[in-house]
């Protein structure tokens, strides 16, 4: 059995007088964890736990950064719509190839069946900085719970770094440009645009 697991909650954790309605980590979520995760002690990196001097910017965002990195999986509250700093979270973690797993429910705000985007219809429709940027999405904290019990600690997960954004612009590029006729204008008629795409296909020669 593992002895200690690092988890950088990515989402708000409530207070013990906050509303119960929102949407965010409760006590009975991270007693949830404790108790069926297979390790001796799980430690919850909160970056809402702090007492670091919040007018340094710089600071702050390092901070969140840091967390992010030392953490051995990152587990984000994907049941409504969260800001900016959750996905500037996941990206990083991909960065630096920690893993990612996401609680994202069947119709919720990042996973529907139906939906109608830009002019176009969309059958189960995930967001796709969740689908791309998460090693695992599940249903619920007990389908997480095992998927971190069964793949992760027991290293069986393909965890995704760098070289999965790199390939998801290749992908982009290989296979929807030629569709994509608003893109591909600028691309051909735009040297700077065409050079990156050029440097893209040389990337992936060398690789």
């Amino acid at each position: 059995m593992h002895k200690t697991l690092f988890i950088y909650m990515a989402g708000t954790i409530k207070k013990g007088h906050d509303n119960d309605k929102e949407l965010d980590w409760s006590e009975n979520d991270l007693a949830f964890l404790r108790q069926h995760l297979n390790v001796e002690e799980v430690v919850f990196l909160n970056p809402a736990d702090r007492l670091d001097n919040l007018g340094l910017q710089k600071s702050v965002f390092g901070r969140d950064l840091f967390q992010v990195y030392s953490s051995q999986l990152v587990l984000v509250d994907g049941r409504g719509k969260r800001g900016l700093g959750v996905g500037a979270e996941m990206m990083f973690a991909k960065m630096n190839r920690v893993p990612v797993v996401a609680w994202v429910p069947n119709e919720t705000y990042y996973h529907r069946k139906d939906v109608h985007i830009l002019g176009q219809f969309v059958e189960d429709y995930m967001h796709p900085f969740i689908y791309n940027l998460c090693d695992y999405i599940a249903q619920d904290l007990s389908d997480a719970s095992q998927w971190i019990n069964n793949e992760l600690l027991a290293n069986k997960a393909a965890i995704k770094g760098p070289e999965y954004l790199h390939e998801t612009v290749s992908h982009y590029l290989e296979d929807q440009l030629d569709k994509d006729t608003t893109m591909k204008h600028w691309i051909d008629t735009h040297p700077r645009l065409k050079a990156k795409a050029e440097s893209f296909a040389c990337l992936d020669c060398c690789h």
